[in-house]
């Protein structure tokens, strides 16, 4: 409620881009920007970008696959 600047119901979260994700059981982090995916190669490259491994999310396969592909990222 922006008048009383206090929230009524649950909490929700709000993604915002870019984002880094990943699905359950797979090692394979994405950085997601303008509705693509890019696969982020090696540790290397995600410390390289100064990325903070606390900042990935856990999404749902569907989810993730209804971005689009773009390529990979790698130094």
């Amino acid at each position: 409620d922006f008048s009383t600047r206090t929230t009524t119901g649950p909490p929700r979260v709000i993604f915002t881009y870019p984002k880094l994700v990943k699905v359950t059981g797979d090692p394979r982090v994405y950085y997601l920007k303008n509705n693509t995916k890019q696969w982020i190669v090696d540790e290397q490259t995600f410390n390289a970008n100064g990325w903070n491994w606390d900042s990935i999310n856990l999404v749902h396969y569907d989810w993730l696959n209804d971005f689009e592909r773009s390529p990979d990222i790698k130094i």
